[in-house]
């Protein structure tokens, strides 16, 4: 062999080696299997990884659930208008595992509660809280068949379809196996989404962001790509930034990005076994 066509083949070798070996850079996202956290109760079955994007840290949980009421959402233990770290909702109600759930707004009100759950918030198969948003918000929930569902005509229609839990935000992601983002552009930051695969597992992904040195966040379009990769069949985003939270056994396991620590919110997504 030539000694020219020696050293073209040794780089060319050299580069195949970089990239084989560094796969994770250059994929959408990289999962990291061997330290996840396992979790097989009862009633369910809880697999979280931590998940490295272009320019994202986050992480997946994947729940298995043998029964209908085993994920839930929990409010705030002062009420409507108040909030409540997901960390605490999730120690309080016994919950093995929790991400922050739906959208919250401000309404300064002196001397009364004001921080309230948007558009449609239904628990235990009522309606505990409804308004008319300012703009169109997607309501998300589990029905009695442990089916995940959506809507945007209000909660008599939510009741009907025999929806028990629910928070509401927006986008959606991936509809009937569908993605639905099509831009690719768009500010990376915080995120939280909720999906379920055609065999009837749910998906809670939380993305940390806004911190430089740790992770700049995920863009919508992103999100979605995550939530294909796993596997969704419906996926919704919900509430972000600071508020992206996820908790195992009473503790906060991602970076929330408030520098005041983790976020109090209205609602969140609790796992029970």
């Amino acid at each position: 062999m030539r000694p020219r066509a020696k050293i073209l083949l040794i780089t060319l070798f050299t580069i195949l080696l970089f990239i084989t070996s560094n796969i994770k850079f250059f994929s959408p996202s990289h999962f990291d299997s061997q330290n996840a956290i396992n979790y097989r109760g009862k009633n369910v079955k809880i697999t979280i990884r931590s998940i490295e994007g272009p320019a994202y840290k986050g992480k997946v949980m994947v729940v298995k659930s043998k029964a209908p009421g085993s994920i839930k959402i929990a409010l705030s233990a002062g009420g409507l208008g108040t909030v409540e770290t997901t960390s605490s909702m999730a120690k309080r109600t016994g919950a093995v595992a929790a991400v922050n759930g739906g959208g919250f707004y401000n309404t300064p009100v002196p001397g009364k509660h004001h921080n309230f759950p948007a558009y449609v918030t239904i628990h235990e198969g009522k309606v505990v809280h409804y308004d008319r948003p300012i703009q169109p918000l997607i309501a998300v929930g589990i029905d009695h068949n442990n089916r995940l569902v959506f809507g945007k005509k209000g909660p008599e229609d939510l009741l009907k379809r025999g929806v028990t839990e629910a928070v509401s935000f927006k986008p959606a992601l991936i509809i009937n196996g569908r993605p639905v983002i099509r831009s690719k552009n768009g500010e990376a930051g915080p995120r939280t989404a909720i999906g379920q695969t055609r065999k009837g597992d749910y998906i809670f992904v939380v993305i940390d962001g806004r911190q430089p040195a740790w992770s700049q966040g995920a863009t919508i379009y992103q999100l979605m790509k995550i939530m294909k990769e796993m596997g969704a069949y419906n996926a919704f985003n919900l509430d972000g930034g600071g508020s992206s939270t996820m908790v195992f056994r009473g503790e906060v396991i991602n970076k929330p990005s408030d520098i005041t620590g983790e976020r109090p919110v209205a609602t969140a997504w609790v796992i029970y076994d």
